[in-house]
């Protein structure tokens, strides 16, 4: 079996923050919408998302952390990226 590098292990690590987020963030729109008939929408899981990297990257700026924020939340930005695009296109 090979040994994995390290930078392997960063993008597994990295990989399973982004994807604790994911279920925080899962978790926290499913709360704010029990007992009512609509389940959460995707809009609104990517708006608590949006919170915690909002209080994400405030924190890393107070520790002077700016690279580690945008080299963990790449997948995250990216993704954003994308849906906004998508979204300026069907405007047009």
């Amino acid at each position: 079996m090979i040994a994995e590098t390290t930078y392997q292990k960063k993008v597994k690590l990295e990989s399973y923050s982004q994807l604790l987020t994911n279920v925080i963030a899962s978790k926290k729109a499913i709360t704010r919408k029990w007992g009512k008939e609509d389940p959460p929408s995707q809009d609104q899981w990517i708006g608590i998302v949006e919170e915690i990297y909002t209080m994400k990257k405030l924190t890393h700026r107070l520790r002077l952390q700016q690279t580690q924020l945008e080299e963990k939340w790449e997948i995250w930005t990216l993704f954003k990226t994308k849906t906004a695009t998508k979204t300026t296109d069907k405007a047009n």
